[in-house]
């Protein structure tokens, strides 16, 4: 009877043990997938530090660089000759006909590619000249781009007029416009009565509430450097050029369209300011990175006081597409003093 009765128990209790060591089981397999997942989010956050390291060492580059060469009617002069940057004066034009055209950054535009670490940064340069300032364009100039490219055209005198009232140094409302009662009624922050120092600032500006690809677009055609009002279009984007060609003809040429290119370009050399957008993949399928950046500097004096802005920071702010028409990205050249940085 004692045994059977051992039997009895031992068939009992069996299927518990399976049961038991099922559940064992499962947890196990739980927990090493969770540590498999953790291993790569941990994986993705180090490559991403990576990544990030490379775009603030390129910066490191590209300041020095912009710095301490002088410009050329084409554009930044990246070559390694010796210059000594004290005898670099604003009107008067280096000599540059022994240049090779690769090793001018143009000014127009151009993508150039640094090799940082085994990761490669492409770095957009453009003269900040060539786009508008949020902080001196007109209110005429800025509600010509917003009439040609807000989805509600209807809407562009009166973000201008805004804008306009958010930026002045007065409490006094303008035609359209909006200022501190119009906030406090609508429970928002008030005016900074000041410069924009950031593109996102626009946010802040009522009823400035951009839909992605208007905020695109904002980040390719404007700046938060003060500048000439209107564009340098010598130095604009294509799209840009096309919108203001007929506006600077009237303007300037009194109707005549035939003098527009004389007053695009009556500025032989770039400008003292540059945007630069930094352009970084991500590593193990996380998405690429982006910095926008501008910087002003003083013409021969690389050690004095200098304007930089960070006007975004993240993860596609722009369409690289645009900034790239193909495949063929030139190296930029590094000199033996920023490297040593």
């Amino acid at each position: 009877m004692e045994c059977k009765g051992s039997h009895s128990e031992r068939g009992f209790v069996l299927p518990y043990v399976l049961v038991v060591i099922a559940i064992l089981s499962a947890i196990s397999i739980l927990g090493v997938n969770t540590i498999r997942e953790r291993t790569a989010d941990l994986s993705v956050l180090i490559e991403n530090h990576h990544v990030e390291r490379a775009i603030e060492d390129a910066e490191e580059i590209v300041t020095y660089t912009f710095l301490t060469r002088p410009m050329t009617t084409r554009g930044l002069d990246v070559s390694d000759r010796f210059l000594d940057p004290s005898t670099i004066l604003p009107d008067l034009l280096p000599d540059e006909s022994d240049v090779p055209d690769n090793e001018i950054w143009k000014a127009t535009g151009e993508l150039r590619r640094l090799n940082i670490r085994g990761i490669n940064v492409d770095v957009f340069y453009r003269d900040i000249s060539g786009l508008i300032s949020l902080n001196s364009a007109s209110e005429s100039v800025i509600e010509t781009w917003l009439s040609a490219n807000l989805e509600q055209p209807s809407l562009a005198k009166s973000l201008a007029a805004k804008l306009r009232d958010y930026r002045d140094p007065d409490n006094r409302r303008g035609f359209l416009g909006g200022e501190r009662a119009d906030y406090r009624f609508r429970t928002l922050p008030p005016p900074s009565n000041s410069s924009l120092r950031t593109i996102d600032e626009l946010n802040r500006v009522i009823d400035w509430e951009l839909t992605p690809t208007e905020y695109a677009r904002v980040l390719k055609h404007f700046s938060v450097l003060p500048m000439a009002g209107r564009p340098a279009l010598q130095w604009s984007p294509d799209d840009l050029v096309q919108l203001y060609r007929e506006e600077v003809g009237t303007v300037f040429s009194r109707g005549r369209p035939d003098l527009v290119d004389e007053v695009i370009l009556n500025s032989r050399l770039p400008s003292e300011g540059a945007r630069f957008i930094f352009f970084a993949d991500g590593q193990s399928g996380s998405p690429p990175l982006q910095r926008i950046v501008e910087f002003e500097r003083t013409t021969g004096a690389p050690n004095l006081p200098r304007q930089r802005r960070t006007v975004a920071d993240g993860v596609m702010l722009v369409d690289k597409r645009e900034y790239t028409p193909n495949d063929d990205v030139k190296q930029l050249p590094v000199s033996r003093s920023s490297n040593d940085q």
